[in-house]
């Protein structure tokens, strides 16, 4: 691919993106019109943001890559919990609605004070944060490679990619993040559909007259043990599962980006139209095409010695390459193609992870409503894609920040606001669960990761197979005890 195309692809692509917006939107009169959009956007436009918001390329190759690693045991570290929360969904829509309010922080202070608000604003915008530069990060990996630039140069890519972002969230909030994902997901959709056919197309060839269910019966995940199946879903045994369900679904079911789409459709009927084309597309999109991507890479790249192949990233990569590896054996015209789909998939989870870090820092920290919650929301919504463009110029690797910050969120977040309606539940229970979720998060984390690298403790040993993911599942427990323990001594006192 020639450089200059893609620099006049993307730029077309970022002016086409900030002029449609600023035609359809910005017309809200206050802070609660600015996060919701007035409540009047239909289920199908919050299906499609909701799963255009999803097809984060970063957690997508992350996932992939954990496939190539343990075959269909992978399944559980993302695509499984996926669907299983998007089932639960279409179900628990009349609890998400129960809840009157926009934004989760809102909720607590409801029933908590205003100090809780704060504090649950405080986490989802570390959460939030932290995913808004890590998907601005894969940018860099995902489209600066390509794009010659010069050495210590890629921050100018970065600071191009934002600045639609904060012109087009400035000027239309929530509705202008919906309005351009809709526009962004027909792109989204024929990047993945491409994908598919041409990852089916090339490992076919690379079979060499094997069906593609035997090569990738005979391929060798180099996580995987000897004499397991690659079609195995318990090689890493029970807890393992346990694990990750604990760690990802509380925290995935609460996540804010999800909440504003079912509060902001118009009635029940709306936000249960809007769980089930939810359910669809992401399991379409987000998890049934990239499992397959996933399991066609251990053919089409195979591991090289027990390791992950150079085209996938090389030892130690976890194989997050699997994307750009298919990519790189396109035809240019085609690639070109490619590329403008790996722009829509990034700007659409960036600005959806940028409006929810601005609203929680705007309405949920800061407090602001009214015409001044429309004024500062707007300025907060450039000021966070900023810090996070800091993150991702800075930032050599993405490191600890999705396994962290995702057990926070179930943790901190999530374990308080699923026991909301429990009436005994204090505000001191939420402040006390909500801190030693952090913790314990940050605490398990630390010793699973740098003191228990290479062995878990003798006494710990039926959590070997599950090493690297006991945090998840031991935060969120910790936060849970906490919250009982804590509202049984000092029970709620407030009225509401």
């Amino acid at each position: 691919m020639k450089p200059w195309i893609l620099w006049v692809l993307f730029i077309l692509y970022s002016v086409g993106m900030v002029v449609v917006s600023i035609l359809k939107t910005g017309r809200e009169k206050d802070g609660d019109e600015y996060w919701n959009a007035k409540k009047d956007l239909t289920w199908w436009q919050l299906a499609i943001s909701l799963t255009a918001g999803w097809l984060m390329l970063g957690w997508i190759g992350f996932g992939m890559g954990q496939i190539y690693m343990l075959g269909a045991t992978g399944l559980w570290i993302l695509p499984i919990p996926w669907l299983v929360l998007c089932v639960l969904l279409v179900f628990l829509v009349p609890l998400y609605r129960k809840v009157p309010f926009y934004s989760i922080a809102d909720a607590f202070q409801k029933r908590f004070g205003a100090n809780a608000r704060v504090l649950i604003g405080f986490f989802s915008l570390g959460v939030f944060l932290c995913w808004t530069g890590a998907e601005l990060f894969m940018v860099k990996k995902l489209v600066g490679q390509n794009m010659a630039l010069p050495a210590n140069t890629e921050w100018l890519l970065l600071l191009l990619f934002v600045l639609p972002i904060m012109i087009y969230t400035y000027w239309g909030g929530f509705r202008a993040v919906v309005f351009t994902d809709v526009c962004q997901f027909l792109i989204m959709v024929v990047f993945m559909i491409v994908l598919l056919v041409f990852a089916l197309h090339y490992t076919s060839g690379v079979a060499a007259g094997k069906s593609l269910v035997e090569a990738v019966r005979a391929s060798r995940p180099p996580w995987l043990a000897e004499g397991k199946s690659v079609f195995g879903f318990w090689n890493m045994g029970l807890i393992f599962p346990i694990a990750l369900f604990l760690g990802y679904l509380p925290g995935w079911l609460i996540e804010q980006d999800l909440w504003q789409r079912l509060q902001a459709a118009k009635d029940g009927k709306e936000a249960r139209k809007t769980a089930w084309g939810g359910l669809f597309l992401i399991a379409t999109f987000v998890i049934v095409i990239p499992s397959i991507v996933g399991f066609l890479s251990l053919v089409a790249f195979p591991p090289e010695a027990g390791k992950e192949a150079m085209a996938v990233g090389g030892e130690g990569q976890m194989a997050v390459g699997i994307i750009p590896a298919f990519v790189g054996q396109m035809p240019a015209l085609l690639a070109y193609l490619m590329f403008l789909g790996v722009l829509a998939c990034q700007m659409s989870t960036v600005d959806t992870f940028a409006n929810v870090s601005a609203m929680a820092l705007a309405n949920d920290i800061l407090g602001k409503k009214g015409q001044a919650g429309l004024h500062v929301g707007k300025i907060m919504s450039v000021v966070v894609l900023f810090l996070a463009f800091l993150y991702a110029v800075i930032a050599e690797k993405l490191g600890d920040v999705y396994y962290i910050s995702s057990g926070v969120l179930s943790a901190c977040i999530a374990v308080p606001l699923i026991l909301y309606g429990w009436k005994r539940m204090s505000a001191a229970a939420v402040f006390a669960a909500s801190s030693a979720g952090a913790l314990s998060a940050i605490g398990f984390y630390w010793l699973e990761y740098k003191v228990w690298k290479d062995k878990m403790p003798d006494v710990l040993g039926f959590l070997t197979n599950s090493k690297g993911y006991n945090y998840l599942g031991a935060c969120v427990l910790t936060s849970l005890i906490v919250l009982v323990v804590v509202s049984l001594l000092v029970p709620n006192k407030r009225e509401g």
